[in-house]
């Protein structure tokens, strides 16, 4: 069983390479839990809820990797990128082959991909602090450049 673990900044395309790369394997993605729950109205709507309102979405995503792994089922996590929190998830994968997907772009790319969504000034603060995944933390690591 491997767990595909996306990692990148806001607009990098961590979305889009799930769906045009791993198509084939279950997505649990904190994006489309907050649409089911009705605090996104879309599941592009890239949005953060509450305090309580991310417990309950970290509830969930927790209850659907546990259904993966005690089905034996692969699975990807996109957009899982507070460094503390991935730390904890990651932590949490045990007999799992975890596959850190770093997606990697020019800030640039990001701007203009969530131009309305994040402050300029977020992105570029983001940017400037981001640390990707690192082979020190999961089994493979792959670096994909998007450009």
């Amino acid at each position: 069983m491997k767990a595909y673990v996306m990692c990148g900044l806001p607009g990098s395309g961590k979305s889009t390479f799930v769906r045009e790369h791993l198509n084939n394997v279950t997505i649990i993605s904190r994006d489309f839990i907050r649409y089911q729950l009705g605090i996104a109205k879309s599941v592009d709507e890239k949005v953060i809820g509450t305090r309580e309102e991310e417990e309950v979405v970290s509830n969930i995503q927790n209850k659907l990797i546990k259904s993966c792994i005690d089905n034996n089922q692969d699975f990807v996590l996109d957009g899982i990128n507070s460094v503390p929190f991935r730390m904890a998830l990651l932590g949490e994968l045990h007999n799992v082959y975890v596959i850190g997907v770093n997606i990697k772009t020019t800030l640039e790319k990001c701007i203009e991909a969530r131009k309305g969504v994040y402050p300029e000034e977020d992105l570029e603060e983001m940017y400037s602090k981001w640390i990707y995944i690192s082979s020190e933390e999961v089994d493979e690591v792959w670096d994909i450049n998007r450009k």
